[in-house]
């Protein structure tokens, strides 16, 4: 696999950010998820947040990307 493939397989990664098990926000930059999740954290510091890496075989409407849900 050339630099370019493993490039063109890491862009279409997506993360999410959870909050209490809920789909808060999805991100394309691990950097980005890990900031709104801490920015959740520090607003509702008892619930649990969690950053995962979504499937990228989700059908087009499952998550929205970047959408904010709380």
């Amino acid at each position: 696999m050339s630099d370019h493939d493993r490039l063109a397989v890491l862009h279409h990664e997506l993360f999410v950010v959870q909050l209490d098990g809920h789909v808060k926000s999805t991100h394309e930059r691990f950097v980005e998820a890990l900031r709104a999740a801490m920015s959740l954290r520090d607003e509702f510091p008892k619930h649990q947040v969690k950053v995962r890496s979504a499937p990228t075989t989700l059908p087009q409407g499952d998550i929205k990307r970047g959408a904010a849900l709380h």
